[in-house]
């Protein structure tokens, strides 16, 4: 089993997104499995959306959370519109997921609310 880990500073950066696929490209024979941190300052701000129970400011959160994947995508794709439609579909996928999840918890605690809206960055960031 060959796992490539990718966290903190790894991902802080978009510039560091070519580094990432270069080791990755490196050991594609290998197989690897691929572990990635959410992108910088996400778990934050799902964290608040976890314990937020005004709508405007769940939309305001949701928005900067796009946001940042958007600034994302727009650079590490910017002469792929294939993967760019791609990437942005996955992302809306997921945040259409915990806007489910988000209005739909009474069937389960405050904590498993956290902990499953947290778990969205590394999700959306992979």
């Amino acid at each position: 089993m060959f796992v490539m880990k990718f966290g903190g500073t790894s991902v802080a950066k978009t510039e560091s997104v070519a580094a990432i696929k270069e080791l990755v490209q490196r050991g594609l024979a290998k197989q690897p499995i691929l572990v990635v941190s959410a992108l910088s300052g996400i778990t934050d701000l799902l964290v608040k959306l976890s314990s937020s129970v005004l709508e405007n400011e769940q939309e305001n959160l949701f928005g900067l959370i796009f946001a940042k994947h958007d600034d994302w995508i727009q650079r590490i794709f910017v002469d792929d519109e294939v993967s760019k439609e791609a990437a942005f579909s996955v992302v809306n996928g997921y945040l259409s997921e915990l806007r489910q999840l988000l209005h739909g918890h009474s069937f389960i605690n405050q904590l498993q609310l956290h902990d499953s809206i947290a778990s969205f960055g590394e999700r959306m960031s992979s």
